[in-house]
């Protein structure tokens, strides 16, 4: 079933926190700012992903929330912090309905990325099926049908540059075109010597548009070989037909990390 787009993930603060008091520094080491959402995606009825531009966290609900995955969803703690460790006063909230908070789990922006791109292929990370998915933001700048993905793919029509470091590539992009992020980790299902020569590359998409690392995303040089690296038994033919398979894709710098 398609990804359905909700309206803004309200960030709401717990009552008595008025605006105008000064906020308290966060409880404790590794809350979320509820106030730096930037997009939130419902994975099942336990577990919400949560991108902050910064940093990225795994929210879980003491008890099954189901409302969460087929409408919009707000955030309700003290001050707008988010920790884990407060079921009574943090909440996911939809409509009437209030789901405790007992888990904040960081990140890391290949994790986030490669559950969110299983979700999208319908299942789990451990392979059963999972509920439709929806996907809820905060924060809604026009940037086009792109913006589902960005957590894992980027368009090879924005990409302003490349470069590796030794194993992976590193592509810069048109942050304002991939969701905040300017910076993409491309890895390679193997050793590709040739990027280290090529002056060019072309990214080539098996849905014939973003680079995600599905199976058949690969890279390609272009130009830029020595003829003896080829004619030598350097390059193997494969390496110079079929490219460099792309196997994960996750951004490493955001905009909002400057």
């Amino acid at each position: 079933m398609p990804t359905r787009y909700l309206g803004l993930l309200s960030l709401l603060v717990a009552a008595g926190a008025a605006s105008a008091v000064e906020r308290s520094a966060a409880p404790s080491e590794g809350c979320l700012d509820a106030r730096a959402v930037v997009q939130a995606r419902a994975v099942d009825e336990h577990r919400l992903l949560i991108d902050t531009g910064t940093a990225r966290y795994a929210l879980t609900t003491a008890a099954s929330c189901p409302a969460a995955t087929d409408t919009a969803a707000s955030l309700l703690s003290p001050q707008g912090w988010v920790c884990g460790d407060r079921p009574e006063v943090e909440f996911v909230q939809v409509g009437a309905l209030r789901c405790a908070i007992e888990n904040v789990e960081p990140l890391s922006a290949k994790a986030f990325a490669a559950e969110i791109r299983e979700a999208d292929r319908g299942r789990s990370l451990d392979g059963t099926p999972s509920l439709a998915q929806v996907e809820v933001q905060a924060k809604a700048p026009d940037r086009g049908r792109f913006l589902s993905s960005t957590a894992y793919c980027f368009d090879p029509r924005w990409v302003r540059g490349w470069r590796t470091d030794g194993k992976d590539m590193l592509v810069d992009t048109s942050a304002r075109r991939s969701g905040g992020n300017d910076l993409y980790r491309v890895e390679l299902g193997r050793s590709c010597p040739e990027l280290e020569l090529g002056q060019s590359v072309t990214f080539h998409s098996v849905t014939g548009g973003a680079i995600c690392g599905h199976p058949g995303d690969h890279a390609k040089v272009q130009r830029g070989l020595p003829a003896e690296m080829i004619a030598g038994g350097v390059l193997s033919t494969r390496a110079s037909t079929e490219g460099c398979p792309i196997t994960a894709v996750y951004p490493v710098h955001s905009s909002n990390d400057s």
